[in-house]
């Protein structure tokens, strides 16, 4: 089996020692069988090269329970909560999508590198930005998944003006502009990108969904009807 890992290069995820690690991905195992990404606007959980060597990052990002280790040690001593709502929603999320998928699901960002809040984001050097949506395209292509679960208006607006920058194609299947609106509406756009299809659904941000994202039904049956005809459309 190839190694997806080794498709990240050093050069992919180091900016500096004083610029944190970028986050392609994140997952709970070894890469594998990928269907599904779940996609937020970027990382809100800085690491530095001064934190970990960039091997071991690479092996946190394929280990979720050691990377949640960490993740809430390093919170936890910034004075923050241990866990985020918006991690307690991904976590949930991700696992329901496993179980009724049966297929391992990737979470990744628009922008991927980490700041501390979205007002942060703002302030970062465009040059470095455009470095870190560019290792999102990069992403797309190595694992290729057949569908994003795009989480925030913030990251579909994102996303959809990333598409345009890089002149890749993609069809908008409803103008709707709500979120509350389009995520019971199924899926929203997709994506060609070197000859692959990938479909995208747009829902409310992650930091609503709870425990057990009851908020979130509507979707939840459209997505699970979605998967059940899958097979018709070979995902």
């Amino acid at each position: 089996m190839v190694d997806i890992t080794k498709k990240f290069f050093l050069e992919d995820i180091y900016i500096s020692q004083k610029e944190p690690y970028l986050r392609p991905f994140l997952c709970k195992t070894y890469p594998k069988e990928i269907g599904i990404f779940i996609v937020g606007i970027n990382p809100a959980t800085p690491i530095y090269p001064s934190d970990l060597a960039y091997k071991d990052y690479i092996s946190l990002l394929c280990d979720y329970n050691n990377f949640k280790k960490f993740y809430i040690n390093k919170r936890l001593n910034q004075g923050k909560k241990g866990i985020s709502r918006t991690r307690i929603g991904i976590d949930n999320l991700t696992s329901w999508i496993e179980y009724i998928s049966k297929k391992q699901v990737i979470e990744t960002n628009v922008t991927t590198y980490p700041t501390s809040s979205s007002r942060e984001l703002k302030k970062i050097n465009t040059e470095i930005i455009s470095i870190s949506q560019d290792l999102f395209i990069k992403t797309l292509k190595i694992f290729k998944p057949n569908i994003l679960i795009i989480h925030g208006k913030e990251a579909f607006n994102s996303l959809l003006n990333l598409l345009l920058k890089k002149k890749i194609s993609y069809y908008l299947m409803n103008k709707a502009e709500d979120i509350n609106v389009i995520e019971n509406l199924g899926p929203v756009a997709y994506i060609y990108l070197e000859n692959h299809l990938i479909y995208v659904f747009a829902i409310r941000h992650l930091m609503y969904f709870g425990r057990t994202g009851n908020t979130f039904n509507g979707f939840k049956s459209i997505f699970y009807n979605f998967l059940q005809g899958s097979e018709h459309r070979c995902l």
